[in-house]
This record gives structure tokens, C-alpha cells and sequence, in this order.
């Protein structure tokens, strides 16, 4: 049953990521009234911080438990997420970068 919650919540995880990456750049234009471009060097910098949270993920990981770090990407990025639709565009950036490290 274990096994069945992490991977419920490594589904939702990427379920969350690839829902995320597909509609940040129409969002930021709808919203913002941006250009593609710019929506798009938006999206690079969320990118950029999902790598840059999974280079620091791992050692984080190996010191206080893989499953503690997983619950944390899941659940740490709810309340940055449940903010990003009230806020103007810088929040918007800063918190996208956030929640990419999270994750």
C-alpha cells in the first residue's frame, strides 16, 4: 500500500509538471498579454528550476529520506500554486521559479 501512495504521488508529480509546461505559456500571454517569446523565456526559467531542484533534490534526499522529499515536491508546491492566479507578473515569475525548484 506503500508503494501505491508514492507512486500516486509521482503520477500527480508529473501529471502536475507536464499540465504546468503546457499551459504556463498560454496563461502568461492571456493574462499578461505577453509575447511568445517572452512566455516562453518564462517557461525556460521554470524549466530551469525543476533542474536545478533536482540537482539539489538527490543529496537532499539521501540526507533526510527520498520519500519525505517526494511528499515535500508535492505538497510544498500547493500553497505557491493556489497564490500564482492573484498576483502580477513579477510574483508570477518569482513563484514559477519557486514552485520548479520545489518540484
Amino acid at each position: 500500500s506503500a508503494l501505491v501512495v508514492l507512486g500516486l504521488l509521482v503520477f500527480s508529480k508529473y501529471f502536475y509538471m507536464a499540465s504546468f509546461t503546457s499551459y504556463f505559456t498560454f496563461y502568461l500571454i492571456e493574462k499578461f498579454d505577453l509575447s511568445v517569446a517572452s512566455s516562453q523565456l518564462h517557461l525556460f526559467l521554470f524549466l530551469g528550476a525543476v533542474a536545478a531542484g533536482t540537482f539539489f533534490g538527490g543529496p537532499i534526499g539521501d540526507k533526510i529520506g527520498r520519500k519525505a522529499v517526494i511528499w515535500f515536491s508535492i505538497l510544498g508546491v500547493a500553497p505557491f500554486t493556489l497564490i500564482l492566479p492573484h498576483v502580477d507578473l513579477f510574483w508570477t515569475s518569482i513563484l514559477s521559479v519557486v514552485i520548479g525548484f520545489i518540484l
